[in-house]
């Protein structure tokens, strides 16, 4: 059973897990750990916990939109960004305009972004009870639930109480009367749902329709969902029909570019949704096709492949805790020696390797951090933000969240 969520179960994975990184950077990475540009320092302050600085918006010239003046701020959604000030929560438009005033609780630390609105509705809370707003702050659905598990999309939301999981559409009406132990996420138009240790999934109208009998499963996607049973890994279609046998060790989330990444004994590789084995499992680890290319390990040393297999970019790079990333508007940042750059499709070295760390293009500008602090450049490499931030995230509709002292 999924237990109830806590502040400080919270923290304490957030604290093991940190431990756990600096046993591998202190084994990888001996020369970086106690210097500056050691790469856990550049994250640890985009943490809700961290309590150095005030987050706030800029445009893509780098003017400050809204000041930092926020103990936390979301990314915008639906228009609007949930934003905390003196230990409460409200909504502000792009403008930094206060629509709906900083009046609400945040005891749960785990999902930020479930304050969001989505559907038109946001989750609020009010004496550690969950309920629903809309943009004009009126509260649609009282505050009654112990916890919002799974925020709106189209028309449901996962909420618990005592313990116990059932969805609920717009108007606070429970759909389906089955109460559930656990659930994942809506994805084509159904729920994966758990109940005695069996998951299966139902649709929105609450109705199951493929009956919780497997051991685990994964996402909808391009009509197919990976399950597994006796240990091994196979996909159904929405109709629970079985179209792809059970034979594999682990799969990954689900398919993108046509292709979906399949384990089998300790190797990697790719099948397309007839189950033909496109990439052979002959890789230490993959990353999933992203702009026709895929990030692929060997020995140690990330490169990049294409849907034939061909090695586009041989493994080189390095293995690290924020290196080679995911090709982003024709660009992905790689690292070597514990310095990052980006490079093009052919491979090329489009920025130097003189970054701590990157994150992937977007809208143009990549987040890029150097002696401590973060910035932006562009595609040619220029700095047009620099590195002055604790932290920076990357832009969305014209706007990032930066954090500064």
């Amino acid at each position: 059973m999924l237990c109830k969520k806590t502040n400080s179960n919270f923290i304490y994975r957030i604290q093991i897990m940190k431990i756990l990184l600096k046993i591998v950077l202190l084994l990888v990475f001996p020369y970086s750990c106690s210097a500056q540009n050691n790469p856990e320092n550049y994250y640890n302050e985009g943490n809700r916990h961290s309590e150095v600085g005030k987050w706030g918006f800029i445009n893509k010239t780098g003017k400050k939109i809204i000041d930092c003046k926020y103990g936390w701020a979301n990314k915008f959604t639906e228009g609007l960004a949930a934003v905390e000030k003196n230990g409460k929560w409200g909504f502000i438009d792009k403008s930094g305009k206060e629509i709906i005033a900083c009046q609400y609780e945040l005891y749960f630390y785990d999902d930020i972004e479930q304050h969001n609105f989505s559907d038109g509705l946001a989750v609020i809370e009010k004496n550690k009870k969950w309920g629903f707003i809309d943009k004009s702050g009126k509260e649609m659905i009282p505050c009654q639930y112990d916890y919002v598990f799974r925020t709106f999309s189209d028309g449901l939301a996962v909420v618990m109480r005592n313990s116990e999981f059932y969805c609920i559409d717009k108007s606070g009406k429970e759909i389906d009367s089955n109460k559930y132990e656990g659930t994942g996420w809506l994805s084509d138009g159904l729920l994966d749902v758990e109940k005695n240790h069996k998951w299966g999934y139902i649709g929105t109208t609450g109705r199951v329709v493929i009956p919780l009998q497997y051991e685990a499963v994964r996402l909808f996607s391009d009509g197919l969902a990976a399950v597994r049973n006796n240990n091994k890994w196979g996909f159904i279609d929405k109709q629970g029909r079985e179209v792809i046998a059970w034979q594999y060790d682990n799969v990954g989330w689900r398919f993108q570019d046509g292709l979906i990444s399949v384990l089998k004994g300790n190797k990697w590789g790719f099948i397309n949704k007839e189950g033909k084995e496109i990439i052979p499992c002959e890789y230490d680890d993959v990353q999933p096709f992203s702009e026709g290319l895929a990030k692929v390990s060997k020995n140690g040393k990330w490169g990049f492949i294409d849907k034939q297999d061909k090695e586009i970019i041989p493994a080189q790079y390095d293995e690290y805790p924020w290196g080679a990333k995911n090709f982003s508007e024709g660009l992905a940042g790689v690292c070597k020696n514990g310095r990052c750059g980006f490079i093009d499709k052919a491979g090329k070295v489009i920025t130097p390797f003189q970054y701590d760390v990157v994150e992937p293009f977007s809208e143009g500008l990549a987040a890029v951090g150097r002696n401590g602090k973060w910035g932006f450049i562009d595609k040619t490499g220029k700095e047009i933000v620099p590195c002055k931030y604790v932290y920076a995230e990357t832009f969305t509709n014209g706007l990032a969240r930066v954090k500064e002292k």
